[in-house]
């Protein structure tokens, strides 16, 4: 049964608290349903832990109603993230994990997801699939300066600068990882906004979900 824009977005406003834009959302609905194209829907999982938790509920409902209502589903497992260690919402960066620990955290997210998500629906990429060479540089150099090369916040950084979740570092006393303002750069360079090949940017205009 066809079911019209109108009920498509009430269901994907469920349990949202607001949708950006709602306009730009109808827009894809409407040219999905006149070209017959599913949207291409993902979202981003760093596999720092062996389970999901309720933090992803909304992310994970979303992508259940997306996928019920025929578009196709991108489920992202940021192993590239996981594996460098970046700014959380916390005082502290993340620990980078090792390459068995990432992949173990992914294949336990993959036997959970399952349970929500039709695995015959649901696409599991890699964020470091594309990024390829990039990622194993960037990835190096993070790791290989990360835990030794860091400042404190008597370091004139411009707090403008810093990605939002890494704000609470600059105002501590803790150091402040090579890791960490290097997202910031990176961030910076794309305007808040993911470049084109979709490093994880964590800044205030940066997003984890999208739909193209």
């Amino acid at each position: 049964m066809k079911i019209s824009i109108e009920k498509q977005v009430e269901l994907i406003e469920r349990g949202a608290v607001n949708v950006i834009s709602r306009a730009d959302l109808v827009k894809k609905l409407e040219k999905s349903a006149t070209t017959g194209v599913p949207l291409k829907i993902k979202a981003g999982f760093d596999p720092t832990a062996p389970d999901l938790h309720l933090g992803h509920t909304v992310l994970i409902q979303k992508l259940k109603h997306f996928q019920d209502l025929g578009h196709e589903i991108n489920f992202l497992i940021g192993d590239f993230t996981g594996m460098i260690g970046d700014p959380t919402g916390k005082s502290e960066t993340r620990k980078p994990l090792t390459v068995e620990q990432v992949e173990k955290n992914a294949e336990s997210y993959k036997d959970q997801i399952f349970k929500i998500l039709d695995p015959e629906k649901t696409k599991v990429v890699f964020n470091s699939t594309w990024l390829n060479l990039s990622a194993r540089i960037l990835r190096s150099v993070l790791k290989t300066n990360g835990p030794s090369a860091s400042t404190n916040s008597s370091t004139r950084l411009s707090r403008d600068t810093i990605p939002l979740p890494s704000r609470r570092m600059l105002r501590s006393a803790a150091p402040i990882s090579c890791s960490t303002c290097s997202w910031a750069v990176i961030c910076n360079a794309c305007g808040g906004r993911r470049p084109r090949w979709s490093l994880p940017c964590r800044c205030s205009k940066g997003s984890t979900g999208s739909t193209r």
